[in-house]
């Protein structure tokens, strides 16, 4: 009796995938990693901020992770014109022209104020990052909020 009841709902959903099925579909191409470029984001331990004062990280308004200090990610964006920003002020930003299978790599720096904390962000060359990253841990699982973030990367 129960069986019956659901037989025209289970036609119907056969019925829609079979259509679905029998149309021909453009095939996308999948990114692969050269065409993309990476990011490598860090905070170091530059000035002790209080409670969990951490910026959010993003790229053309998406948001990538929350950087705690001491602490860096990696992430595979398209490339093009792109506006990473830290923090919610507007003007704490860095623009890039970012090239398929290049590698960027920025820094947050915490300033403390009277209240809250002023992030800083800025581009760093490949040798800085490699002589900051010593100390550094990889950003923590749920501090991730992009699937573009890659999970347990390596050191730059």
């Amino acid at each position: 009796m129960r069986i019956a009841k659901q037989l025209p709902a289970l036609a119907f959903v056969l019925m829609i995938c079979g259509l679905c099925y029998g149309q021909e579909t453009a095939p996308t191409p999948l990114l692969s990693q050269q065409n993309q470029a990476t990011i490598y984001v860090y905070r170091n331990f530059y000035h002790v901020t209080f409670g969990k004062e951490a910026p959010d990280i993003s790229v053309n308004g998406e948001k990538l992770a929350v950087l705690d200090e001491g602490r860096y990610f990696v992430a595979s964006v398209t490339p093009g014109f792109l506006i990473v920003t830290s923090g919610k002020k507007k003007d704490n930003r860095v623009e890039i022209d970012a090239r398929p299978g290049e590698t960027y790599y920025l820094r947050v720096r915490a300033h403390p104020g009277k209240l809250f904390a002023r992030f800083e962000l800025f581009r760093v060359s490949k040798e800085e990052a490699k002589q900051d990253a010593e100390k550094l841990q990889y950003v923590k699982p749920n501090d991730i909020k992009s699937s573009r973030v890659i999970k347990d990367a390596p050191k730059p």
